[in-house]
Parts: structure tokens; sequence; C-alpha cells
């Protein structure tokens, strides 16, 4: 039995964490993570919100829109999308969805997104997407624990995370591009068949 949406958005999790400016030039962090519950009208639209936003799909299905195309995010994907430019969220109203997300900054991050093509294609798919639920869910106690420990855990944490996002785009499509019409297409579609190994930070 499908559950009902809630009348309006629940936020069942929000933590901040301001980083220091010395560890924020050397170090990827993560300023934001969150865990909510989408209503029919759930929406956010903004021109810029310095950081990258990072979206997993728990349940339902939602829209992003990056470069001036919407893509569809259904259970267990995840959408990259890069708020230094113009971009956009929002629910479908037939089945809203749930989300875990983070927001994370600092060095190498802008270069991991070019690396993975999330400009022309910000939805990854994961093999095993319990993995990546695993790894937000850790991050949120982390965040929601001492603030002595965040920046230490989350680092190694978004080093998780980023092997998962490697490993989804090895020789693997990621879904198509969704049309005006909302229906899913093949243009915008792209394949990384193969990235550097090694650390990234």
């Amino acid at each position: 039995m499908k559950t009902r949406p809630p009348a309006t958005t629940v936020v069942l999790e929000s933590h901040y964490h301001t980083p220091d400016a010395a560890v924020l030039a050397a170090f990827p962090v993560v300023l934001r993570a969150g865990h909510l519950r989408a209503a029919e009208d759930y929406a956010v639209e903004r021109r810029c919100s310095p950081g990258h936003n990072l979206l997993f799909c728990v349940a339902g299905v939602g829209v992003v829109r990056v470069g001036g195309r919407d893509f569809s995010v259904g259970k267990g994907e995840l959408a990259w999308i890069n708020g230094y430019a113009p971009h956009a969220q929002r629910a479908v109203a037939a089945e809203p969805w749930e989300l875990l997300w983070l927001r994370m900054d600092g060095p190498g991050v802008m270069a991991l997104h070019r690396l993975l093509g999330a400009e022309a294609n910000p939805v990854f798919g994961f093999e095993k997407p319990a993995a990546v639920r695993s790894c937000l869910r850790r991050v949120l106690r982390l965040m929601g624990g001492a603030a002595l420990h965040r920046e230490d855990g989350a680092h190694g944490m978004l080093a998780e995370l980023t092997t998962l996002l490697r490993r989804s785009r090895r020789g693997v499509d990621g879904p198509a591009c969704m049309s005006a019409e909302g229906e899913r297409s093949a243009e915008g579609g792209q394949t990384l068949m193969s990235v550097i190994d090694g650390p990234l930070f």
C-alpha cells in the first residue's frame, strides 16, 4: 500500500557545520546535511548556493534541473547539483520523494564534478544503493554529534562516497535526460567509461 505524502514537507533532520576558513581551503568538508520527506508541492530554485549538493532518493520520484535541462531521480538514485550554477529541484506530485542529502565544498570537489560528467548527467545509479544510503546516514549521525569529530569523520565518509560515485560511472550509462514533456529520452545521457584511480583528495 502506497504511503500518502505529507500535506507539507517534513524536515526529519537538518544539520549545519561552519568550518574554519583554513580547513575549508585545505580539505573537502560537509557544510550541511539533512533528511526530508517532500510534499506534493515541494520545489526549490536557486541562482547560486555555494557548495555542491548530493541528493539521494530514498523513496518516490523527484526532478532536478541542471544546465537548463530536467533529469528524473528515482528511488536508489543520487543527483549531484553544482550549487554555483543556477539549479532547481522538485518533487513529482504523483509520488513525492524522500531525500537524504548533503552539501559539500572544498578543494577537489569541482574537479570531481567535472571528472564524473555530472554537469551533462547529474544522476547516478548504483548496483547497491543501500551502501550509499548507509554512508549518508552515518554523515547525518556525525553532523548531529560533537563538532570536534565532524571534519575528520566527514572527510573519511566523503572519500567513501566518492568511491561509490566513481564506481557508478565505470562503464555504466547514467539515467537518461528527461524531455520537456516529462518522459525520459536518450538526449543528454553520458557514459564515463573510465576514471582515474588513486586517492582523489
